[in-house]
């Protein structure tokens, strides 16, 4: 390819809109031929040797034809020339291409001496190469520790974004957990307070936000672990809802419409780091009301059915502990009155604390493979669910606080 004194300025402007013209057929059969080794940008490259065809002397062979002899022939101008060489991408393993490899070979070098060796040499260096696309990585690469801790500050996710500040003591640490089971890819961040052993936190819904700075309060002040199910800032994740997911027997997952498939692992991925003698607490936030009502919510004090048995506090000490939106869950296998453990919490939260309380009432033939259900039908502690308001961070750190003041 022989480049003159200015043409390589000219060049790079070339590839660079090679990049965004639309596809043409304008390149010949050898030109498609050639981009056919390149099986990341074989279109692009197409119409970037066809560009580069119209810039070349009358005659002249495309850019991949060229080899030295006929350069030499060709030269009327004392120039150095340097010939790119288009490398074809190192074939794939195992019937697999990753374009984040595909480089180009280090250009050759030709020096073509003049005829009129009197004449003054004009030197232009072609420095550009063709551009290939290059994906974004997968995964994010962030430093881990020499205890296997990931580092906060370079963690992708805004939760843990969020907190970071307060996560960057050094007696958090951070890991994360992957399970592949029934089809799903799941991902846990798991994050434990080092210094004290407390509660688990659990935060199954990636879209409650006010969720994740009331969990980091909570280990901060109280100890402990928090799991939070990472699902892109969603709340379901790939059509499973991740609180209908703790079925881990086939016929137990059956029995739940709302879970696809057995989950033992994704199960034990976030009951193993529960402590014995700890509470479990479930951290959630609804939107405003419920929808049964005239909100537009999923959980409310207003809302009774046969599961679902409201008691309303009449001693709240603020308009937001109040709200039909703010309450405690508690649940057993045995009605409403019949639990005494469960009474004696009932009294406390509503009589004493100020909170509303929703008692759920679980069957093992109603078993709908939520994360209360599956704590109540396997003895497996206390379970507290803190609900509030989208957004009402401050209450919900305040009905925490009663929650741990009561099970301590």
């Amino acid at each position: 390819m022989l480049i003159s004194k200015n043409i390589s300025f000219l060049l790079a402007g070339v590839f660079s809109a090679a990049i965004i013209l639309p596809v043409t057929s304008s390149f010949s059969a050898d030109d498609t031929s050639f981009c056919h080794k390149n099986p990341v940008e074989s279109e692009r490259c197409g119409v970037a040797v066809s560009l580069l065809r119209k810039l070349l002397l009358p005659k002249q062979p495309a850019p991949h034809q060229i080899n030295k002899e006929q350069l030499i022939a060709t030269v009327q101008e004392p120039v150095k020339v340097v010939l790119l060489g288009f490398i074809p991408i190192p074939k794939s393993r195992a019937k697999q291409f990753d374009p984040t490899r595909a480089v180009l070979a280090k250009p050759e070098a030709i020096e073509v001496k003049p005829a009129e060796a009197d004449r003054q040499a004009v030197v232009t260096k072609a420095s550009f190469l063709i551009p290939f696309p290059t994906p974004r990585p997968r995964y994010q690469v962030v430093r881990v520790s020499a205890k296997g801790c990931l580092d906060p500050s370079q963690v992708a996710d805004p939760d843990i974004r969020g907190q970071r500040q307060t996560l960057s003591n050094s007696k958090y640490c951070i890991t994360e957990t992957r399970v592949a089971e029934g089809g799903l890819n799941w991902r846990l961040h798991v994050i434990k307070n080092t210094k004290r052993s407390g509660p688990l936190f659990v935060i199954p819904h990636d879209n409650e936000n006010s969720a994740f700075p009331s969990a980091i309060y909570g280990l901060e002040k109280y100890g402990g672990t928090l799991v939070a199910v990472e699902a892109g800032e969603r709340r379901i994740f790939k059509g499973q809802d991740p609180n209908r997911n703790f079925g881990i027997t086939r016929s137990a997952a059956a029995a739940c419409p709302k879970q696809r498939a057995p989950a033992p692992k994704y199960t034990n991925a976030i009951m193993k780091h529960r402590k014995s003698g700890q509470p479990i607490i479930a951290l959630h936030s609804n939107s405003n009301g419920w929808s049964g009502n005239g909100g537009s919510g999923t959980i409310s004090i207003n809302r009774n059915s046969k599961v679902m048995r409201p008691f309303v506090t009449a001693i709240a000490r603020s308009r937001r502990l109040a709200d039909e939106d703010t309450l405690i869950v508690i649940a057993s296998t045995k009605p409403p009155g019949k639990d005494r453990k469960q009474a004696k919490a009932v009294e406390y939260f509503t009589k004493k604390a100020g909170v509303n309380v929703l008692y759920e009432y679980v069957k093992p033939s109603q078993n709908d493979c939520s994360l209360s259900n599956y704590v109540v039908l396997n003895k497996l502690g206390s379970y507290f669910n803190v609900e509030v308001e989208n957004g009402d961070v401050k209450t919900q750190k305040n009905v925490l606080d009663i929650v741990m003041g009561y099970v301590r």
